[in-house]
């Protein structure tokens, strides 16, 4: 397995704890904890999704202000 140092600030800001996600999100990547992304995604509703996958496919410059993830 191989290994990402995080400096300590940022680890404390992000609220990283053990196990992390990588993230791919168009040109850029996020670390997020394991358990907060798992949060995440279980607390988000497939109908958000939808929304944003339609935003995103029909090539809007933003997801809709009243998105809530």
């Amino acid at each position: 397995a191989g290994r990402l140092l995080v400096p300590p600030n940022l680890k404390d800001h992000a609220g990283l704890d053990k196990d992390i996600v990588v993230v791919s999100a168009v040109n850029k990547i996020e670390i997020w904890d394991k358990v907060k992304y798992q949060q995440f995604f279980e607390s988000s509703s497939s109908d958000n999704f939808s929304q944003l996958a339609h935003q995103v496919m029909a090539g809007a410059d933003s997801a809709p202000s009243d998105l809530e993830l």
